[in-house]
């Protein structure tokens, strides 16, 4: 009897441990599809599923939008030669608006930003009387499809002067909302990325390794074009055509924006990251400058 327990209790154990880590993956692999299974319009290198949905969930702590007085971003030479007074005041100030992180409708990833607020950030800046002009402070990969075309809207309808600011990137999604700005600024003349214009969709099927893993999975659905493309069946050729289609019009929908904005870009721009003078050589950007300069710029737009 001894013997016996001594055999049977390290067999549970595995056993039990097997089974702990099949509902581990399963689990996983739910969050996973739902995570992945939507159009996103973000730069290729940062799309990678595994590193994704490692991303943490947004706190609820939300961004800050600083309202800034230009004035105090003026040389002694600059107001001088501008006619500005360097009295601070409450009013003429210039909203800068942080856009970073991967964008989506709401607060999903601890490190994105929800477009919804942004909406509503540029809206209430836009109807603030206090404030003159807003800057776009952006570094961002980019984001969902979902989203991106109504924030792009919303930049190119305010009345107030913006400018588009990008430090380090402003990918996809991000670049198709501040290519909607009267200008669009760069921080760096070599190494700072924007453009990745395009979509992205990711379609995996587990049904092979879930066959190896001895699992069972049967998709009933009614009707029978419901839900094709489920991870746990094999790729079906029809979705894939589907979707295709749809990326195109979703882009073609992207590029547009893009052009009807900023004319000087060109329909075969395609969907690679520019650099630096590269990004200004191909219409993407029109300036390389600090924050400071930007701030700068957006009130003196601002106060013409």
């Amino acid at each position: 009897m001894i013997c016996e327990k001594r055999v049977k209790k390290p067999l549970a154990y595995c056993y039990g441990l097997f089974w702990c880590l099949v509902r581990k993956v399963l689990r996983g692999f739910v969050q996973f599809w739902g995570m992945i299974n939507q159009i996103w319009a973000v730069e290729p290198i940062f799309f990678n599923g595994v590193e994704i949905s490692k991303l943490p969930r947004h706190t609820g702590k939300l961004p800050r939008v600083a309202m800034v007085n230009a004035v105090n971003y003026y040389t002694p030479k600059e107001l001088g030669y501008m006619c500005i007074s360097s009295v601070e005041t409450k009013d003429g100030l210039v909203a800068i608006i942080p856009v970073t992180g991967v964008l989506t409708p709401d607060w999903e990833y601890y490190w994105g930003t929800s477009t919804k607020w942004l909406i509503n950030a540029i809206k209430i800046a836009d109807d603030n009387v206090n404030i003159r002009a807003i800057v776009l402070n952006t570094d961002s990969p980019g984001g969902t499809a979902a989203g991106t075309e109504a924030l792009a809207a919303a930049v190119a309808g305010c009345v107030k002067p913006i400018i588009g600011y990008a430090e380090n990137q402003a990918a996809s999604a991000a670049y198709w909302a501040i290519s909607q700005s009267d200008e669009v600024w760069i921080g760096n003349n070599k190494i700072t990325g924007i453009g990745s214009i395009g979509t992205i969709w990711e379609y995996r099927s587990f049904a092979e390794a879930l066959k190896m893993g001895g699992i069972d999975v049967r998709v009933m659905r009614n009707p029978d074009d419901k839900a094709l493309g489920h991870s746990a069946e094999p790729i079906n050729d029809d979705v894939v055509k589907e979707m295709e289609g749809l990326l195109k019009v979703m882009t073609e929908t992207f590029l547009n924006s893009v052009q009807k904005a900023r004319p000087a870009v060109k329909a075969d721009i395609g969907g690679k990251m520019y650099y630096g003078q590269n990004a200004i050589k191909v219409g993407l950007a029109d300036r390389v400058g600090s924050l400071a300069d930007v701030v700068k710029r957006a009130d003196y737009l601002g106060r013409k």
